[in-house]
């Protein structure tokens, strides 16, 4: 099973955090947070995508974005519990294949005495070039819009590197600002692991593994505008990320990326 956390901050900061890796098992149950009913949750049990709480590609009715893949049903496969979302194997047009899908339901953070926790647990590629992410995206145009990068792998350099941002916008005219921190431990990609965002009335935290890798507080919290959110989970190509290393192996169809994904969960609390 899988929980994805996602939140929007502010202030640039950048702090490097290198944070031992723990192996898991491929299949897992969500975790159990005390005191924070389970809201919704896919486990990918079956044998295909359930299309009542998924749709193939971004929220904006787009298959591809600022990358070079191209979101397709048969690169999103569903097998012995976990979500697969392939990339390579051919092409679409003048992009490659991947995979890209988002959650039907969207997520309403407006109400500050109501608490919330996504999570997914994951497994990344080591596969250079690639840009997997998974994030969350309200409803609305830039500057009315706000974005909770909870993973982005970084697919170049030697280290499986990957990062969290939490964008939020502020008054027109203004840049929006941004929260971010960056994690680089060897082989991350090669394990799984729980990535999430807490979305509580005085914090927003990222964790990795249970442990908290970003926090705002204050002002910077308050800057982010309650919207609906969409859970994101893409396989991007290339892009400012990816790079262009996936140019060695991409054209080889016997070649893909899997970036696994064993649930995703979100939980939701009441708090005075």
């Amino acid at each position: 099973m899988k929980i994805s956390n996602i939140f929007i901050g502010g202030l640039s900061v950048v702090v490097l955090l290198f944070i031992p890796l723990t192996t898991y098992a491929a299949d897992a149950e969500p975790t159990q947070y005390s005191g924070w009913p389970l809201y919704w949750v896919d486990q990918f049990q079956g044998n295909s995508l359930d299309y009542n709480r998924w749709r193939v590609g971004y929220p904006w009715n787009s298959r591809t974005h600022n990358h070079e893949g191209y979101a397709i049903e048969s690169n999103i496969v569903v097998e012995d519990g976990i979500l697969k979302l392939i990339s390579g194997g051919g092409k679409s047009g003048n992009k490659y294949n991947t995979g890209v899908v988002s959650a039907i339901e969207k997520i309403n953070f407006d109400d500050p005495n109501v608490e919330w926790i996504v999570e997914a647990r994951m497994k990344l590629s080591n596969r250079q070039g690639i840009w997997p992410a998974f994030w969350l995206n309200s409803v609305g145009g830039w500057p009315n819009i706000n974005e909770i990068d909870i993973m982005e792998q970084k697919g170049w350099g030697s280290q499986a590197v990957y990062e969290n941002v939490m964008h939020f916008s502020v008054q027109s005219g203004n840049r929006p600002s941004q929260h971010r921190t960056s994690s680089g431990p060897n082989n991350l990609d090669y394990n799984w692991h729980r990535y999430a965002v807490a979305i509580k009335k005085n914090e927003v935290k990222i964790l990795f593994d249970g442990q908290t890798v970003n926090r705002v507080t204050g002002n910077r919290k308050d800057k982010l505008r309650r919207k609906d959110f969409n859970i994101i989970l893409n396989a991007a190509i290339g892009g400012a990320w990816g790079g262009d290393s996936y140019k060695n192996w991409i054209d080889d169809y016997s070649k893909t990326a899997r970036f696994a994904i064993d649930y995703v969960a979100v939980y939701r609390r009441s708090v005075n």
